[in-house]
């Protein structure tokens, strides 16, 4: 690794060097998975408790705003690490000992193989990652409707209130009229006598 025939063996270890990096980075690609699948959890939270909060439409759809977001974005990276990962070569086992030894040690074609199984493993999260968005709007759609149907249902029974009211008003100004009749004839009456 160090020494006068360094330079023979700086392929390998800018290749294991690679592969290790794309390791850390595909560990904290999963860890934003899991930040987004728990997002995802909360919305599903508020969508089942929806009828408590008369903003909830709003802030669930605000939500999966960002949570679809977040989803583009990590798509797009996925496809970019899954092409790093094709474009990367492994080197060739070098022929002297010292050479053979290092990359037996390093396993080079182990750590591609297994960043190979991370990213068909995150490819397979990611398309479940989409169709649980798919859901959650679907059942966002469908708290919108509920929303809506409670609301008409409310403007049908205020409405269906104020018309019993206005027929209550109409028969009290009937009966006013009829009162104000009677008592102009009885102050008519007294007058004249």
């Amino acid at each position: 690794v160090a020494g006068p025939n360094s330079r023979h063996h700086e392929p390998l270890l800018c290749s294991y060097l690679q592969f290790v990096s794309m390791e850390i980075y595909i560990r904290n690609y999963f860890n934003r998975m899991f930040i987004v699948a728990d997002q995802m959890k909360q919305i599903r939270k508020k969508i089942d408790t929806s009828h408590e909060d008369p903003d909830s439409v709003y802030k669930i759809r605000r939500k999966l705003a960002s949570v679809q977001q977040d989803l583009i974005f990590l798509s797009e990276i996925l496809g970019y690490v899954d092409e790093a990962l094709d474009g990367s070569v492994v080197p060739p086992e070098p022929p002297e000992q010292a050479g053979r030894s290092l990359y037996e040690r390093l396993q080079i074609h182990e750590r591609k193989r297994a960043l190979r199984t991370r990213v068909d493993d995150l490819k397979k999260n990611m398309e479940g990652a989409w169709h649980e968005q798919g859901v959650l709007r679907e059942m966002s759609a469908m708290v919108t409707d509920d929303k809506v149907e409670v609301l008409q249902q409310h403007i049908v029974t205020n409405t269906a209130s104020l018309v019993t009211l206005h027929k209550h008003n109409e028969r009290s100004m009937c009966a006013l009229e009829i009162m104000q009749i009677l008592y102009l004839e009885l102050l008519m009456k007294v007058l004249m006598d």
